[in-house]
């Protein structure tokens, strides 16, 4: 189990760096697919937010979860798709992202 820890810590390190710019891309490429569809209904950018409880192994206390998305609707009120965004924890040594 620690194995899988460590190689999980890793590739999320490894793609931290680029994972906000291809959210954007990838939100970008999906609004641009869904302005050239037809249907009766307007294209639909939906935000929304989650969170959850967690214990902790090693700690008396729970900690939040939470994870925010972005999903993209086209004129016929399909999903393109969605992206989910972390919140960053202070515990966590890296910055936010801006935009």
């Amino acid at each position: 189990m620690a194995v899988l820890r460590k190689v999980t810590a890793a590739v999320s390190e490894g793609v931290a760096e680029y994972l906000h710019q291809a959210q954007k891309m990838q939100l970008l490429e999906w609004l641009q697919k869904a302005d050239g569809t037809k249907g009766r209904h307007k294209i639909v950018l939906a935000a929304g937010r989650d969170g959850i409880m967690l214990p902790i192994r090693g700690e008396k206390t729970y900690k939040e979860g939470s994870v925010a998305t972005i999903a993209v609707y086209d004129r016929r009120g399909r999903r393109l798709g969605t992206v989910y965004l972390d919140r960053c924890r202070k515990r966590i040594n890296r910055p936010c992202p801006a935009n």
